[in-house]
C-alpha cells in the first residue's frame, strides 16, 4: 500500500472527502492529510502540497484558490482546457498542477452547480441545457474521474511510481413502474370512461385495444414482466422502481393495496430487486417519502434499500438527507432529464456529502447514464443514434469507472404508441452492454 501525503493549510471533511473518492479508482492507494508548517523545506516520498503558495520544494503544487471551504457561496466557474481536459477552477501560475484538483471534484460530485444556478425547467429541476458544461456536451465523458486519473499520473510522473488501476465493472437497468397496467386493473369508472372517450373520439384502434384487454384477449401493453424477467442473464442486472400513489395527477398510478397490484408486486420481489419511486413532493416531504416506503415494504415483505426520485426532481441536500433517515442506502436520481450522460462526472458509486452539515453520508450515489425518454422525447433521437450514444457512453464508463445504470419504463414497450419505431430497442441495447462489458473478462 503506498500513502500518499498530502500538505495543506487546513484539514477539512470536504478535502477528505475528495481524497475517498480518489482512493476508489486504485488498488493499494491511501492518503494522509497532514498540516503544513511554515518552514516545511524538502520532505521524502510522494507529498503534495495544496496551498495558497509553494513551500515544501519537493512537493506536487496544487494551488489551493481558497475556494473549497466557501462552495457554493461563490460565482460560477469558467470552463478551461489543462492538457486537453475540460476543466473548471484553472490557475496560470507557472509550476502549479494547472487547476483546484480538490475544489473541482467536490464542486462536481456534489453538483454545487446547481446551488449556483438557480435555473429551473417546469419541473423544478436543473436542466443539462443550463451547465457550464452544455455548449461542449462536457458531461458526456466523466469528468471527475478523468480529473483523478489526471492527478494521479502526475503524482506517477513526479514520483516515479505505478498504480493499477481497479477493474470491476457492472451495469444495471432501472425498470421504472410509473403505470403497471395501461388499462387493466383499473375502477370499473375509468374503464368504461376511457372506453367510450376513445370510442367517441374516433380512436378505433385504441377502443379495440382496450376490449380485448378488458376481455382477456390480449395482454396489457405494460405488462411487460414476464418478458423482462425471462432472460436469466440479465436479471440480476434489473431493479424495479416502483411508483405510489399521491393526490397529485402527476402521481396517478393502480391502488398500492389493491389485490391484483399487491400480488404482482410481491411476484417480482420473489425473481428480482424491488426499488421505490418516490413520488413527485417526496424532494421536499420526508413524512409522505416515509409513508410510501413503510407501505411497499409491506407489501413485499422486505426491507427497500434503493430509491430513485420520480420525474429525477431533488433538493440539495434536503431530498438525500431525508432518504438517508428512511433507510435507503442507494439512489439513482443522477441524471438530467434532458440529456445523457455523467451528471456528476463519474461513473463510480460514491457518498453523498452534506454541505450543511459538512459530514460525508451513508448514501450512495450510483451513477446514471442515460433514460429511454431523454432519449426519445427530450433529445428526439432516432433508435439508432441512441444506440450509438449509449455505446459511447458505456465506452466513457468502462474505460474510466466501475458502474453504468441505464433508466427504462414498463411502458415504454408499448410500440402501437409513440414508441413503435423503438420495437426491439431494448434487446440490442442489453446485446450491447453484454458484449461491450464481457470484453473485460
Amino acid at each position: 500500500m503506498t500513502c500518499i501525503r498530502i500538505f495543506c493549510s487546513e484539514i477539512t471533511p470536504r478535502l477528505q472527502y475528495v481524497l475517498n473518492f480518489v482512493a476508489i479508482h486504485y488498488e493499494d492507494l491511501s492518503f494522509e492529510l497532514v498540516k503544513i508548517s511554515a518552514a516545511a523545506g524538502d520532505i521524502d516520498g510522494p507529498v503534495v502540497e495544496y496551498s495558497g503558495q509553494k513551500s515544501i520544494g519537493s512537493a506536487l503544487w496544487i494551488k489551493d484558490q481558497a475556494i473549497l471551504t466557501k462552495l457554493p457561496s461563490v460565482g460560477l466557474p469558467a470552463r478551461k482546457i489543462v492538457r486537453n481536459i475540460p476543466v473548471v477552477f484553472a490557475d496560470e501560475i507557472e509550476g502549479s498542477f494547472g487547476y483546484d484538483f480538490f475544489t473541482s471534484v467536490f464542486w462536481l460530485l456534489t453538483g454545487c452547480e446547481a446551488l449556483q444556478n438557480l435555473q429551473r425547467d417546469g419541473h423544478g429541476r436543473f436542466p443539462a441545457s443550463a451547465s457550464v458544461w452544455y455548449a461542449s456536451r462536457d458531461y458526456k465523458r466523466p469528468l471527475a474521474d478523468l480529473w483523478c486519473e489526471d492527478f494521479i499520473a502526475a503524482v506517477q510522473t513526479k514520483f516515479k511510481l505505478r498504480f493499477k488501476k481497479k477493474n470491476d465493472f457492472q451495469w444495471t437497468v432501472g425498470i421504472d413502474v410509473d403505470q403497471p397496467w395501461k388499462y387493466a386493473y383499473k375502477p370499473w369508472y375509468k374503464i368504461l370512461g376511457g372506453s367510450l372517450k376513445a370510442l367517441l373520439n374516433g380512436h378505433f384502434s385504441e377502443f379495440a385495444e382496450r376490449v380485448s384487454v378488458h376481455l382477456g384477449f390480449s395482454k396489457d401493453p405494460f405488462d411487460t414482466y414476464e418478458f423482462l424477467l425471462s432472460d436469466e442473464s440479465i436479471r440480476s442486472r434489473l431493479i424495479f422502481f416502483i411508483l405510489d400513489r399521491s393526490m397529485l395527477t402527476i402521481d396517478s398510478t393502480h391502488d398500492p393495496l389493491s389485490k391484483a397490484y399487491q400480488k404482482m408486486l410481491r411476484r417480482l420481489a420473489s425473481q428480482t430487486r424491488i426499488a421505490i419511486h418516490p413520488s413527485y413532493q417526496t424532494m421536499v416531504d420526508e413524512r409522505l417519502l416515509s409513508k410510501e416506503i413503510i407501505r411497499l415494504q409491506q407489501v413485499i415483505g422486505a426491507r427497500i434499500e434503493d430509491s430513485r426520485q420520480h420525474y429525477l426532481r431533488y433538493e440539495i441536500p434536503e431530498t438525500f438527507r431525508h432518504l438517508e433517515r428512511q433507510g435507503i442506502r442507494r439512489d439513482y436520481s443522477q441524471l438530467y432529464a434532458d440529456d445523457t450522460g455523467f451528471r456528476n462526472g463519474t461513473a463510480h458509486p460514491y457518498p453523498f456529502y452534506d454541505i450543511e452539515e459538512e459530514r460525508i453520508g451513508t448514501l450512495i450515489m450510483m451513477p446514471v447514464i442515460a433514460m429511454d425518454r431523454s432519449l426519445q422525447q427530450y433529445l428526439k433521437l432516432s433508435p439508432e443514434a441512441a444506440l450509438e450514444d449509449l455505446g459511447q457512453l458505456l465506452s466513457q464508463a468502462i474505460a474510466h469507472g466501475s458502474y453504468a445504470h441505464i433508466i427504462w419504463h414498463n411502458s415504454s414497450f408499448d410500440f402501437e404508441a409513440e414508441w413503435k419505431p423503438w420495437k426491439g430497442f431494448y434487446e440490442k441495447m442489453i446485446s450491447l452492454f453484454l458484449q461491450m462489458a464481457g470484453r473485460l473478462c
